[in-house]
């Protein structure tokens, strides 16, 4: 079994948090340029962003 150090750790989870901020930023990005491509009104270009953040949001307590 592998022994990590602390710092090695840490560079790991720092790592591994900016790769998934990187992804979340990059679904709204697309969600939003393909909801401009394929909505019929542009102001309903966002709804799929809205969709993401309300779904995201609604945690059952």
């Amino acid at each position: 079994m592998r022994r990590f150090s602390s710092r090695g750790n840490v560079l790991i989870l720092a790592l591994s948090q900016a790769l998934m901020l990187c992804a979340i930023v990059l679904s709204m990005v697309l969600a939003a340029i393909l909801g401009a491509m394929l909505a019929p009104d542009k102001g309903l270009a966002m709804l799929p962003v809205a969709a993401m953040l309300i779904g995201n949001n609604r945690v059952p307590r």
